[in-house]
């Protein structure tokens, strides 16, 4: 198998990797987080540390694009966190989930379909089918 070693895009250096201003997220009656606010330099390492329904997971869902904030800004590698510009953020991070983020129930190639789409890759196909050698199930992988 060849990995694909395309650069990522280029991303402006005159500012935070991320700048995150009051962002805050709702849900009803229940406040995930309210009004944080950070920034991470380029080429920093930042940990988000707190117990156990403090809000953590959801922030970084909300700055990958997964969710969107209630009130607040945040801007991710140079990109305005705005609902035009999730698929730009989401091109120029990444984000590892607690848990892999597969879905079990569909097979390996739909998988890589599913997030190929959510990343507007230009036609996939074709990678994902030498990717796909055999109808695996992620869950039945060792």
């Amino acid at each position: 198998m060849t990995l694909d070693r395309r650069a990522a895009p280029a991303v402006e250096n005159s500012g935070p990797a991320i700048a995150v201003h009051r962002l805050t997220k709702r849900s009803g009656e229940r406040t995930a987080f309210l009004e944080v606010s950070f920034e991470v330099g380029s080429g920093e390492v930042f940990g988000v540390l707190g117990p156990h329904g403090a809000g953590k997971t959801t922030t970084v869902r909300t700055l990958g694009t997964l969710i969107a904030p209630t009130s607040g800004s945040a801007t991710i590698a140079g990109v305005p966190l705005a609902p035009e510009n999730e698929v730009e953020i989401r091109r120029r991070i990444a984000i590892m989930p607690e848990s892999p983020g597969l879905y079990l129930r569909l097979t390996v190639a739909e998988n890589l379909e599913y997030f190929a789409g959510l990343y507007e890759a230009p036609d996939p196909k074709d990678r994902i089918g030498r990717a796909d050698e055999h109808d695996a199930h992620p869950g039945d992988l060792p």
